[in-house]
């Protein structure tokens, strides 16, 4: 567990599986990917998750032990010392009381002075002016260059219902 004055960061577990759906439903606009998750994808995620050496992802909890977020350093790449940070959600009851700052600082100064990575990076949409001014607040900083994010969807939406061919 990570812990700060506020809030601490602890690993998530099987327990926390079906809570974490729930949040992740809840949020579901905020992320890239908005489908719903059924409690299966969410059992074949975490299964995967729990395989997975590049991953880490956290309860944030406030010091009374209350859940209020969650937040994950991914994509972690030892060869050039390089992760993601994301799956970043904050209840909106808890919102605008410091903790995402602080479980952000928390998770990173572990990625630096703990794991001895050399980079990490954040990404959110352009119109996320309260995501944006929270990471500029902890330190992270524009790219020289835009970066857009496209997606192609297939029009066929009963292609998941086929087998898949390689």
């Amino acid at each position: 567990m990570l812990k700060g004055d506020k809030v601490s960061l602890k690993p998530i577990g099987a327990q926390d599986i079906e809570w974490l759906r729930s949040v992740r439903n809840k949020y579901r606009d905020s992320f890239y990917s908005r489908d719903e998750i059924s409690p299966l994808q969410q059992r074949a995620w975490y299964d995967r998750y729990t395989e997975c050496n590049t991953d880490l992802m956290f309860i944030i909890q406030d010091k009374q032990g209350e859940k209020v977020g969650t937040i994950a350093l991914y994509n972690i790449k030892m060869d050039d010392r390089s992760a993601d940070v994301g799956r970043i959600i904050i209840l909106e009851e808890y919102r605008g009381e410091g903790y995402m700052e602080e479980a952000l600082n928390i998770l990173v100064d572990h990625a630096f002075a703990r794991m001895r990575l050399f980079k990490i990076k954040v990404s959110t949409y352009l119109d996320n002016a309260a995501a944006i001014g929270l990471y500029s607040k902890v330190g992270f900083e524009s790219l020289p260059r835009p970066v857009i994010l496209m997606e192609m969807r297939n029009p066929d939406k009963d292609c998941f219902k086929q087998p898949l061919e390689m």
